[in-house]
């Protein structure tokens, strides 16, 4: 009874890393779709993305990739359709990277939505690819967590809006980054107005 018990015991831990191994190599989360009467004007204000919310390790050596979580990445969307993006060490040890351009909306046959910012920049695929340098990313090709296939050209950006199921409000995210198998989705929360006076300002 004990070889018995001892066995079960084996096998449900093997069913149990198994099971693991299938959700964790499943298929990326998908975002919900904004509704059908969203407008560009529902995303326009400042969002912000904490990059230590992220393990960056799966990118590359642990000693390559140290310091990328005191990374915080600013978006600004203003209503006359130009934004500026600034990513910022926390700590000052970098300089900030900044980037200024036109915005603009695309909704795709499936409800789909994305946010192209021209001469904008792929900081997290920056951050995974080369950190800790920064180069801008061209030509790089990759298929997003909505299924869709994506052309990363110099100056060309694409984030994804999403839609909160019980927010009720928009976010925005990076197409992943990283191993398909673990991978990193760089996610924008909409800053509040009594954090608004922390917002870095473009470059003059």
């Amino acid at each position: 009874m004990r070889g018995q018990g001892r066995a079960q015991s084996v096998l449900v831990g093997v069913m149990g890393v198994i099971l693991t191994a299938c959700l964790y190599a499943g298929p990326l989360p998908r975002p919900a779709n904004p509704p059908e009467g969203f407008r560009g004007k529902d995303v326009i204000g400042v969002w912000r993305a904490d990059y230590g919310a992220y393990d960056w390790r799966v990118c590359g050596p642990i000693e390559r990739m140290r310091g990328a979580r005191r990374l915080e990445e600013w978006l600004v969307l203003r209503e006359d359709g130009t934004f500026y993006q600034v990513l910022r060490d926390r700590q000052g040890e970098k300089l900030d990277q900044k980037v200024e351009g036109a915005w603009h909306i695309e909704r795709l046959p499936d409800g789909v939505t994305r946010l192209h910012l021209e001469n904008g920049r792929f900081f997290a695929g920056e951050v995974c690819r080369f950190y800790p340098k920064l180069m801008r990313i061209g030509g790089y090709y990759s298929s997003d967590q909505t299924g869709h296939e994506l052309i990363f050209n110099q100056g060309k950006v694409v984030l994804i809006i999403g839609w909160g199921r019980f927010s009720n409000n928009p976010y925005l995210e990076y197409p992943f980054v990283g191993n398909p198998d673990a991978p990193i989705i760089v996610r924008f929360e909409r800053v509040s107005e009594m954090d608004l006076n922390v917002i870095p300002t473009p470059s003059p």
